[in-house]
This record gives structure tokens, sequence and C-alpha cells, in this order.
């Protein structure tokens, strides 16, 4: 009878194995998406452009070197899973199950940091944006509210923070330096909004490393429909419809679907630390 039963076990054991491989093997491949969108982050810098009107933007510079930090460790830790599960060693799932618990202190952290950030953004996002506007300076400009501003409009195909109209109440509108441009077919021109607003630019738009260097050469030839209406915009040649909503969306959609991802990795590292406990005692000698 304890012979008989401990085949039984040694054959649920190998079949655990084998489920929590897989299991690891998803971990892997999920980490590697994760390590890569960190990395992404921290050498394009698109969170020092977007931290100029985020709330506690610190925050979101800790989140990507989180972010790379943790993908490192669960990476590490998963093809060391893969390996202990195969060949079922218990010193190895041991320090598996030790790792685990370490990764999953790091991924809680994913969990619960977009939820009270997302209140954050719903509280200041409006009003750190409006100041942002107030110093935009052109599309040559390279301080962070001009990038900022120019990289958000040709990105996210919007304009200002609630409507064009926003850029006739900052000083860029009064100075012809940076505002007036020569349009054919009108000659020269006192532009409502600048040529981020303007659909083609979104089509062929410069990258972020042009616009924080100011060697965004901008053609008039180009604009004469775009500012066709000029000071108002000439939809779909210009944007009308202010950024905020749409980075508001975007904050909070990135900020839900982080916490769900999170939520899905830490429920799945519980049960691969369960499994890894199960195979650990299938695999403990003892006494008969």
């Amino acid at each position: 009878m304890a012979v008989q039963f401990s085949a039984y076990k040694g054959r649920t054991s190998r079949a655990v194995s084998l489920f929590a491989t897989l299991l690891n093997f998803c971990i892997v491949t999920l980490s590697g998406s994760m390590l890569g969108l960190g990395i992404w982050l921290v050498v394009e810098d698109v969170i020092g452009v977007l931290g100029t009107v985020l709330p506690s933007d610190s925050i979101w510079e800790w989140l990507a070197y989180g972010m790379i930090v943790t993908a490192t460790f669960l990476i590490a830790t998963g093809c060391l899973g893969i390996h202990s599960f195969l060949k079922e060693k218990r010193n190895y799932l041991i320090l598996y199950c030790i790792l685990m618990v370490v990764c999953f202190c790091g991924v809680c952290l994913f969990v619960g940091l977009p939820l009270w950030y997302r209140e954050q953004v719903n509280k200041d996002l409006y009003s750190n944006m409006e100041q942002s506007l107030y110093q935009y300076e052109g599309e040559q400009a390279r301080d962070d509210h001009s990038v900022f501003w120019n990289y958000v409009q040709i990105y996210h195909k919007c304009c200002a923070y609630d409507i064009e109209r926003d850029y006739q109440w900052i000083p860029w509108y009064y100075q012809a330096d940076a505002n007036v441009m020569f349009i054919p077919t009108q000659g020269n021109v006192t532009r409502g909004f600048p040529a981020s607003c303007c659909e083609y630019y979104s089509k062929h738009r410069p990258n972020l490393n042009t616009l924080k260097k100011g060697k965004w050469e901008v053609n008039p030839v180009y604009l004469t429909d775009c500012y066709g209406k000029n000071p108002r915009a000439h939809v779909p040649f210009s944007y009308s419809d202010g950024c905020y909503r749409q980075i508001k969306g975007m904050l909070n959609t990135n900020m839900t679907l982080m916490g769900s991802i999170a939520s899905a990795v830490a429920a799945v590292m519980v049960l691969l630390f369960i499994l890894g406990c199960f195979v650990i005692s299938a695999n403990t000698p003892r006494e008969v």
C-alpha cells in the first residue's frame, strides 16, 4: 500500500511540476514585455516629458525603474522555476519560493499604487495643464512646457487643454517673433494655435528627440489648409478638441491596466508558491 501511494504521489508531483513550468514560462514572457516597457520609458524620457504636468511626477520615474528591477527579478526567478520544476530539485525549489516572495512584494506595489494615483490625476491634472500651457513658447522652444505641448498635440491629435482657443489667452499669442508666420495665399498670419495642432504634422511627425533639441523645422507650405480659418481651427486639417480628456483617459486606462495585470501576476505567483511547496513536500525524503 505504501509503495502504491508513493507512486501515485510521484505522478501527481510530476504533473504539478509540468503545469508550474508552463506558468513560469508565462511569467517570464510577461516580465520580458514589462522590462522592455520600463527601459523604453527611461531611454526615450517619455516620463520626463509627461512629468511636466503629471501630479507627483516622481512616482512615474519610480514606477519605470521599479518595472525594470521587478521584471529582471521575475525573469531570473521564472527561469530558475522552469529549471527547478522540470528537474524537481528540492534545494532549487526552496530558493525559488524565497525569491517568489520577494518578487511578490514588488508586484504588490503595481497593484496598490495605480489606484491611489488615479485619484491624484483626477484632482490635479487639469490645473497643471492649464498652468503649463501659459508657459508655452513655440515650436522651436526647448523648455519642458513647450516640448510637452508639441509632443502631446502631435501624438494625441489634440490642441491646448480644453479647446484650441485656449492659446489666445497666453503670452505666446502676442509674441510676433514666435507666433507670426508667412503662409502662402494668406501672407503674414498671427496664428491662433501652433503647428503641432495641425493634422499634417500628426502624419509627418517629428520624433521626441527632435522636439527636445528645438530642431523641428515647420514648413508653412504644408499649413495652408490648417490655418484656412485662422484663428479658429479648420477641422479636419487642424484639431479643436483639447488634450486634457485624452491625457486623463490615457493615464487612467494605463493605471487600470497596470493594476489589473499586476493583480493577475500576483495571483499566479501565489499559485506557483503553493505548487512549489507541494513539489518540495513530495520530494522530501521520509523515514519509513
